[in-house]
């Protein structure tokens, strides 16, 4: 029986002060119905005087990209937790009881709901900061295609769930993405690794993934909730 809590996978690099605005954000407004899991590469050791401070779930892993690791945290745990949200270090929740809305919502979707909130920067455009069922997980084998590596899951996830007509928005619950371009932090050189992956990771999925694999997954999914 998995756990009716949302796990909320948070890969993360040499980031202090943005993983600490984040955790406080999480401390502020969790009622209890999620947990964080947190991946740090091996020789990390940015994160380790705060680690005491938060009650979340610390996971030492290999230094890849970031999608990878989310690929490899979500299989590891969606056998465990019913939900699953892919969060970025400079993300923070602003909007108070956003698990209760955000599970209800899941709850009354049923199989593959995916859900957002508002995240200032993309709002309803893109699905940039999923909670998700983690039956996707379980019937595809990762959350984020593996073509993918920094950037684009985010058009995967909003176009699997239109197509799957399990999408639902959420305009009025903030969880803030404090990206460097809102002029509320500081460009970073984990920000440069990631923008210099644009145009290879828009290839990726337009040219590779849509063309060759997108329909095989997106029939598995149908297929698994009609009980075939």
């Amino acid at each position: 029986m998995k756990k009716e809590k949302i796990l909320i996978i948070l890969p993360t690099k040499q980031r202090l002060n943005d993983f600490e605005t984040f955790a406080e954000s999480w401390m502020t407004t969790t009622k209890g119905k999620s947990d964080v899991l947190v991946a740090i590469d091996l020789e990390d050791k940015t994160y380790d005087t705060v680690k005491e401070k938060y009650p979340f779930i610390y996971e030492k892993v290999e230094p890849s990209s970031v999608l990878e690791i989310l690929n490899r945290m979500a299989v590891k745990y969606s056998k465990e937790y019913k939900f699953i949200s892919f969060m970025e270090d400079d993300c923070v929740f602003v909007t108070e009881n956003w698990e209760d809305s955000f599970i209800n919502k899941l709850n009354e979707i049923g199989d593959y709901g995916i859900v957002w909130g508002n995240d200032l920067i993309n709002r309803h455009q893109i699905v940039g900061l999923p909670f998700l069922d983690s039956k996707i997980v379980d019937v595809l084998g990762y959350m984020s295609p593996p073509e993918l590596k920094y950037l684009w899951v985010d058009y995967f996830w909003k176009q699997l769930g239109a197509d799957l007509g399990t999408l639902f928005y959420f305009p009025e619950i903030i969880v803030e993405h404090r990206h460097y371009s809102s002029g509320k932090r500081q460009k970073d050189e984990i920000s440069d690794v990631v923008d210099s992956h644009g145009l290879i990771d828009m290839k990726s999925y337009h040219e590779n993934y849509l063309k060759n694999r997108y329909q095989i997954d997106l029939e598995k999914l149908i297929s698994a909730r009609n009980g075939n």
